[in-house]
C-alpha cells in the first residue's frame, strides 16, 4: 500500500542548521548544489524531483513510485520513497527505496511504507512500517539496515520522523490501540511512550528536539481533524477549525508547523504555523495540501500541491508566495523539500 496522501486516509484506512545544542534533522555542508530548492513526490504516479523547478523522473520499470523524503548532503542528494513493482508471483507489492544520487537501493523488508528521510552526520535514517509475521511494524532504517521498534502485541504501528539530540533517538508515530484507531506515541531510545490515549485517533508526524525539550507535531480525528502539537508531551490544538497539521522545524528558539486549515465550503487553506500563530495564505480549495517544511536564512519553504484549474499540481510557497512546479499529469504532490 502506497503511502496516503492526507492523514484521514490512515483514520480510514484503519530544517535547519538550529542554534544551541539542538537536534540535528539535516546536515547543511557545502557542496555544488547550493543555492537551489529541491522539491521531492510524484507525478501521475511516477518517482519525481525539481531542482529549482526543472523536473527530473526517477528511472524505472515499476508500476508506481513516489518520492517522500529528499536531503542535499555535500554534493550527494539522498532521495526516499517506495516503489510497487510486480513480484514475480504477481502479487503487487509495496518497497521501501532510496535513491543516492538516482542510484536506486531496495530497503530490506516486506511491503514497506516509507516516510521522512534525514541525513544526520552523514548517517542516513528513514522512516516507516514493515510488515513482520503479518503484521505492520514501525521501523527505520540507518543506511539500509532496519530497526524495529518495539509494539504491544498484536497492535499495528507506523513511524514518521525521527531526530537525534546528544544521545537520545527520538521516532514518532502511531500505535493501535485496543479498539482498532491509532494514538500517537514517541519512541525514546526505542522504548515506547504514548502520546495520547484517546479513543480517537492521532498521529505523531514530526519531530525536533532542541536544549532537551522536544517538540512534535500531529494530527487528531476528532471534529473532522484537528491540528495539535506537543512540547515535552504536552498537547495544545493549533486551530479550533477542521485542521491538519505536517512537519516540524525550528529556526532558532523558533517552532515552525506546516499544514492546513479548513475555510467552510471553500477548503482548505495552506498554513504555518510559527510558535503556535497561525498564518494561512492562497485560495481555499478540497485539492490544497502542505507537507514538509525548511527555513533557510529567514525564508519560510513548505512544499505540496496546489489546485490549478481544477488539478493536483505540486507546489512550493516561499513565505507565502506559490511557485507552481511543471508537471505531465493531473495529480502531483511535492512531499519533501530542502533548500541550500
Amino acid at each position: 500500500m502506497m503511502v496516503m496522501l492526507h492523514v484521514k486516509s490512515y483514520i480510514c484506512f484503519f530544517a535547519a542548521v538550529l542554534l544551541f545544542q539542538s537536534c540535528q534533522k539535516e546536515n547543511a555542508s557545502q557542496g555544488t548544489h547550493d543555492g537551489k530548492v529541491f522539491v521531492g513526490g510524484v507525478d501521475g504516479g511516477m518517482a519525481t524531483y525539481w531542482i529549482d523547478k526543472k523536473r527530473v523522473t526517477l528511472p524505472g520499470s515499476y508500476l508506481v513510485s513516489q518520492i517522500m523524503g529528499i536531503v542535499v548532503e555535500g554534493n550527494n542528494i539522498h532521495k526516499s520513497g517506495e516503489v510497487i513493482a510486480r513480484e514475480p508471483n504477481s502479487v503487487d507489492k509495496s518497497r521501501g527505496a532510496y535513491w543516492k544520487n538516482d542510484v536506486f537501493e531496495m530497503l530490506q523488508g516486506d511491503s514497506v511504507g516509507i516516510e521522512k528521510l534525514r541525513v544526520i552526520n552523514q548517517d542516513v535514517y528513514i522512516c516507516g512500517y514493515t510488515i513482520v509475521n503479518g503484521i505492520r511494524v514501525a521501523t527505520y532504517w540507518k543506511n539500509g539496515t532496519p530497526v524495529f521498534l518495539e509494539t504491544e502485541p498484536s497492535r499495528i504501528s507506523g513511524a514518521r520522523d525521527i531526530c537525534i539530540e546528544g544521545e537520545n533517538v527520538y521516532v514518532v508515530g502511531w500505535q493501535s490501540n485496543s479498539i482498532g484507531n491509532a494514538n500517537a506515541v514517541i519512541w525514546i531510545n526505542g522504548i515506547t511512550h504514548k502520546l495520547d490515549e484517546r479513543a480517537n485517533s492521532t498521529f505523531a508526524i514530526g519531530v525536533i528536539s532542541a536544549n532537551g525539550n522536544v517538540h512534535i507535531s500531529g494530527t487528531s480525528g476528532e471534529d473532522g481533524g484537528r491540528a495539535i502539537y506537543w512540547k515535552n508531551g504536552e498537547m495544545q490544538y493549533l486551530s479550533q477549525k477542521e485542521s491538519e497539521a505536517g512537519d516540524i522545524t525550528m529556526d532558532g528558539a523558533d517552532v515552525f508547523i506546516s499544514g492546513k486549515v479548513r475555510e467552510g465550503s471553500e477548503g482548505y487553506k495552506i498554513t504555518y504555523w510559527k510558535n503556535g500563530v497561525e498564518y494561512s495564505f492562497g485560495e481555499a480549495s478540497f485539492r490544497n495540501y502542505a507537507s514538509s517544511i525548511f527555513i533557510n536564512d529567514g525564508d519560510i519553504y513548505i512544499a505540496g500541491a496546489y489546485d490549478v484549474n481544477g488539478k493536483m499540481a505540486a507546489a512550493y510557497w516561499k513565505n507565502g508566495s506559490i511557485e507552481i512546479l511543471p508537471s505531465q499529469s493531473d495529480r502531483a504532490i511535492g512531499y519533501s523539500i530542502f533548500v541550500r
